[in-house]
């Protein structure tokens, strides 16, 4: 008799156990589990980053809408605030080009790097109210002054002025002289009228 209580007993505990664990072992994976995952290719649209809390930190994804694949990092309310990635290049080149943002909490971007569409390197400084209040670079003529007779090849520091029309206040930098060799360092000081003074070494 004792014999088949036994054998019952046993046979309800493990039939328990086992609904017990078709449930707790899944759920303990999904929130526990700290386990690796091994493969050679992992395809995916989106990967995602998550806290302790299961809020997305980061994510790595597309954003065909801007022709963009970037990895995005997100601060603890959710708001953008770095980015790295390739865009579709603009004008008159095609292709994709390589850029990185820091942003503020504001949601303004402070500063941005990226290769213009001769494929050389742009860093734009900026506040709230914009941007690029400061460019550095290598500028084509009339890149960064608007003036027809700029001189090519410049690599400047500029200053610009969002509310005054975006005038370039402050210019320094190394230019070569239109149709020769000759390298050269310039400064160029400008006032809200426009009214210009412009020093070349020679």
């Amino acid at each position: 008799m004792k014999v088949g209580w036994h054998y019952c007993l046993s046979l309800l505990l493990g039939i328990c156990g086992g609904i017990l664990g078709s449930y707790f072992v899944p759920w303990y994976r999904s929130n526990y589990s700290t386990g690796n995952i091994s493969a050679r290719t992992v395809r995916a649209e989106r990967f995602e980053l998550l806290d302790p809390s299961k809020n997305v930190v980061s994510y790595w994804g597309t954003d065909w809408k801007n022709n963009r694949i970037l990895i995005v990092f997100l601060d603890e309310r959710g708001k953008l605030r770095a980015e790295l990635g390739v865009e579709a290049m603009r004008g008159f080149s095609s292709g994709y080009s390589p850029f990185t943002a820091l942003l503020g909490s504001d949601g303004g971007i402070r500063i941005q790097q990226v290769l213009n569409d001769s494929q050389y390197p742009e860093i734009t400084m900026g506040d709230a109210a914009s941007a690029d209040r400061i460019q550095f670079g290598r500028w084509r003529t009339s890149d960064v002054s608007g003036d027809d007779d700029d001189q090519w090849d410049k690599w400047s520091l500029v200053f610009r002025d969002p509310s005054h029309g975006w005038k370039d206040y402050a210019e320094i930098g190394a230019s070569t002289v239109l149709g020769t060799d000759n390298r050269t360092g310039y400064l160029v000081l400008r006032d809200s009228n426009g009214k210009a003074l412009r020093y070349f070494l020679k």
